[in-house]
Order: structure tokens, then C-alpha cells, then sequence
């Protein structure tokens, strides 16, 4: 059977072509010293010190309140106003709201603005496509219609998400991850992805994500919402954590206003914060304090400090520790103690003795004047 002309052309096409893809490319490496003096554009950071361009996951249990704070924060970055104490780079935004109708952004978006104008520079749709059935293409004609569209919110990643056909989990969720950094870097945009946690709980906030490690590991930054007290349903404080290649490792404390509807920030250190009322709250501390109101300078026995002590309890369930268990917990608290100027000396021999004095902070000079050298330490 005679050969066409044009057979032979898309045979000669089609060797040539599968040449070309066979030979290796060649790294694009370079020195260490190159790159310590090549210029190199700095980060760009939509909000600075928390989402940069870049893929992230902003995770929490359902029905925490997360959709309420990124409504709130994209209303925040497109009026270029400040999300607690970061600084925004003022841009427009695209928020899909995939488990909500218009009803209810319309409802939600009232309560948080509280009568404000609503910006034209946020955008929402309840309803896209899937990552393997057009997404990235609906997002690319929407940012070319929108080119100052900086930031994207994608809630929840179980919307866009399709099945695993025949790849195991890692591998579907680091290709679904993949292809949304792919995307978020090639636009210099910040793409923010709603995920779950997972219900059983673990110290480390980030290891409560729902998923493998091939859904983090694309990811440029994970934070996560996690209940301060998971025993307390009625407390409304949260701590967010986040940890990323472009942020410093953090932990917010926030609580939610129902009054507002808006997540205000209690502290920007939730560790040191919940020490600080741990502190202010031990009945050790309450006590001591009540003490040196009575008396700036007390001497005696460990046990006659305890009975000191829990003769000045007016607080219904207030419990003092025992004896033996009390000088331990003052050891823990010295240090703390005396920057409220109340200094702990203990006698170096003989009869266990406890010397507790105060001295007004403000009149504090150098420590070793106000140390006791008679027996005490």
C-alpha cells in the first residue's frame, strides 16, 4: 500500500520531536558566590509577616469561625487597612466561598462591615469548577480580567478537590498542592486554601491537618486556628499558629466578638500571654501579694507560712498547696515574684526557715542590696 506524502511528514515530525524530549536539559545551577551577590527581588508580602505571595493553608475545626476572619481580612487588604498590628499591601481580592450561598456572604459581610460601604474590590463566588476539571484556567481568566487581584481564597479545599482515581492520597494531594503554588507564583499572588483538621488532637497544632504531608509540603505556610480550651466550648479564644518560608514562627491569641462578628487579637505572643495569667492567677501569688500588704517583711516555717497563707483565703474554692509542695512552687515562682518586688530567701542552716519581704519595684536598685545575709539566701 503506497505511503501518503503526509504520513511520512507526521512520522519524520514525530521522531523528531521525541528526540528533542529525550535529551536531558542541563541544570541551571550556580555558585555560591554568584548567587550571594546576584540582586534578587524581596518577598512580596500581601499581608507583611503573614501571607506572602506564595500558596498557604489556613486550617481549623469546622465551625470555628474561620470563614467569618477571612471575610473580615479580605475586606482589611483591599481597603489597604491594617489586620490587627500587620501592615497590608492594599489590592483587590477573589474569595470563593464554596460552602456558603450569597444569602449568607450577604449576611455575614453586614455584620462585619457594621453599616461600612462595601468594597468593589472584593469579589465572591459560591460556585467554580474542580482543580481537574477547569479551576486554574477559571482563576487565570478571572485574574487577567482583574490584574490587581493580589489575593485568593479558595473555601475549602474538599470543594475543589476530586477524587483519587488510582493514586494513593500523598500523591493526589501533593499534585492538587502543586498545581495551586504552580499557579499562585506564576501570578505573584497569595492563594489562601480553607482546610479541616482532623479530629484527633496532638500538641503540635500542625500536625492536627487533615491529610498527608504532600498537602504541606507545597505549601509556602500553614496556620492553623485551634482552640485555646478544647474542654471549654464557651470560650471563645483561639490561637492562631503559623509557620512558613517566609514568616517567623508565631502564635496569636484572638477572640471572637459576637457583639462585632470580628476575631480581635488579645495578644501577639499566646504563649507568654497565657503564662502572664497563669501567673496573675495563682492563688500562691494572690496570696503573697495579700501578705506583704499586711506585712512587707514575714519570717517563719514553711508550715507556718501555709497556715499564714490559708488564713488569708476569702475565695470560695481557692486552694493552697501543701506545705512540703508550697516551697517547691515558690522556687518556680522567684524569679516572677521579684519583678513584682516581692523577694523569697531561705535559711542556709538550722531550722527551715522562709523570709518573704517587699520592696516597691519602682525603688529597686542593684538586687544585692536588698539580699539578706543573716543565714539567708
Amino acid at each position: 500500500m503506497a505511503i501518503e506524502l503526509y504520513d511520512i511528514k507526521n512520522y519524520l515530525k514525530n521522531e523528531i520531536d521525541g528526540a528533542e524530549q529525550e535529551q536531558p536539559q542541563k541544570l541551571n545551577a550556580i555558585d555560591g558566590l554568584s548567587l550571594a551577590l546576584k540582586e534578587l527581588p524581596p518577598t512580596n508580602f500581601i499581608i507583611e509577616g503573614l501571607f506572602s505571595t506564595g500558596l498557604h493553608l489556613f486550617v481549623g475545626s469546622p465551625k470555628l469561625g474561620k470563614s467569618w476572619l477571612i471575610l473580615w481580612l479580605l475586606n482589611k487588604v483591599a481597603n489597604g487597612e491594617n489586620v490587627w498590628n500587620f501592615k497590608t499591601n492594599k489590592c483587590s481580592c477573589l474569595y470563593l466561598a464554596l460552602e456558603d450561598s450569597e444569602k449568607r456572604l450577604q449576611n455575614r459581610q453586614n455584620k462585619v462591615l457594621r453599616g461600612q460601604i462595601a468594597s468593589e474590590n472584593v469579589y465572591y463566588s459560591t460556585t467554580s469548577k474542580s482543580l481537574e476539571n477547569g479551576l486554574i484556567e477559571q482563576l487565570k481568566e478571572f485574574i487577567d480580567e482583574h490584574p490587581d487581584t493580589k489575593m485568593v481564597v479558595v473555601d475549602t479545599l474538599a470543594k475543589i478537590r476530586g477524587g483519587a482515581g488510582s493514586k494513593n492520597q500523598y500523591a493526589q494531594e501533593y499534585e492538587s498542592s502543586s498545581k495551586l503554588k504552580s499557579f499562585a507564583d506564576k501570578n505573584n499572588l497569595a492563594l489562601v486554601v480553607v482546610h479541616h483538621t482532623r479530629k484527633m488532637a496532638d500538641d503540635d497544632p500542625f500536625m492536627t491537618i487533615s491529610g498527608t504531608t504532600g498537602l504541606s509540603g507545597c505549601a509556602d505556610s500553614m496556620i492553623v486556628l485551634k482552640r485555646k480550651n478544647d474542654t471549654d466550648k464557651e470560650n471563645k479564644e483561639v490561637v492562631l499558629s503559623a509557620v512558613g518560608r517566609d514568616i517567623e514562627q508565631q502564635e496569636l491569641l484572638l477572640k471572637f466578638n459576637a457583639d462585632t462578628c470580628i476575631w480581635e487579637m488579645i495578644s501577639d505572643n499566646a504563649h507568654e500571654y497565657t503564662r502572664e495569667q497563669q501567673f496573675k492567677e495563682n492563688p500562691i501569688v494572690k496570696l503573697l501579694k495579700k501578705l506583704m500588704e499586711i506585712n512587707p517583711i514575714w519570717e517563719g516555717s514553711p508550715s507556718s507560712l501555709h497556715a499564714t497563707l490559708s488564713g488569708l483565703i476569702d475565695t470560695p474554692n481557692m486552694e493552697l498547696k501543701q506545705p512540703n509542695t508550697l516551697s517547691v512552687e515558690l522556687g518556680k515562682l522567684e524569679y516572677r515574684l521579684k519583678q513584682e518586688g516581692i523577694y523569697i530567701t531561705k535559711k542556709k542552716s538550722g531550722i527551715r526557715t522562709i523570709r518573704i519581704s517587699y520592696i516597691e519595684p519602682s525603688k529597686l536598685s542593684e538586687p544585692s542590696k536588698h539580699s539578706n545575709t543573716n543565714g539567708f539566701e
